[in-house]
């Protein structure tokens, strides 16, 4: 809003040095510090302006990485305050696929629908398994969403459609080794869990990490330590 030209020559930077690599682009713009973006306006100009950071952001993917920025992977993340602004009326670009936000917690805030699922780009999650706000609802040294949570959500997400992409906010690799891997074993094979069967995954990490003899009762712990 005041200051477009040094932060489109900043992009511009980071596109020739990174440019020839193989990337995902995240379109849009939040604050600094994972805060809202600063904006003195109504809704609409506000959304006015990120359409127009859109078109400035797919020029520049159009000047230095392909000429048909459709055929150049791009992502949009409608995260916290930016899925309102989606939802008031944001026009995203139809061959960018849009990722939609958890709750931080670990329930998808929503899922496409019928007709956003006919757009070309398609549709992904952004998924946490840990959140640091500062204040007293952060965890980040507890593992605490359940392989349960993260299957019913995710199964949910692949029945919509959302498919496309799939990201995990994992924070310090400590203590969500568990939950990346179960994630990562969705996102490999959606299909290979149901409602009936995930705890085998926590059976089959304590046969392996563990001890097998103890497979099902450390299975059995940890479930009561996710219900807790």
């Amino acid at each position: 809003q005041k200051n477009p030209g040094p932060i489109r020559e900043y992009w511009a930077r980071r596109l020739v040095e990174n440019g020839r690599y193989e990337n995902i682009y995240t379109l849009g713009m939040r604050g600094k510090d994972d805060e809202p973006m600063k904006f003195s306006g109504t809704t609409k100009e506000k959304i006015s302006l990120m359409e127009q950071i859109f078109a400035d952001q797919r020029v520049l993917l159009a000047q230095h990485v392909n000429p048909d920025p459709a055929r150049v992977p791009q992502v949009f993340i409608p995260y916290t305050e930016v899925l309102g602004i989606y939802d008031s009326g944001l026009n995203v670009p139809s061959d960018v696929t849009i990722c939609w936000p958890d709750d931080n917690f670990g329930y998808i805030r929503r899922l496409p629908t019928a007709a956003e699922q006919t757009r070309s780009g398609g549709s992904g999650v952004y998924y946490h398994i840990q959140w640091l706000n500062g204040a007293t609802t952060a965890y980040t040294w507890l593992s605490t969403t359940p392989p349960a949570l993260i299957w019913e959500e995710m199964n949910k997400a692949w029945q919509y459609g959302a498919k496309n992409l799939w990201v995990l906010n994992v924070g310090d690799i400590k203590p969500g080794e568990i939950g990346t891997e179960f994630f990562l074993d969705l996102a490999w094979d959606p299909q290979r869990y149901r409602h009936d069967n995930v705890r085998d995954f926590l059976v089959h990490w304590a046969a392996r990490d563990l001890d097998p003899r103890f497979a099902d009762e450390i299975a059995g712990i940890m479930e009561q330590y996710y219900r807790l």
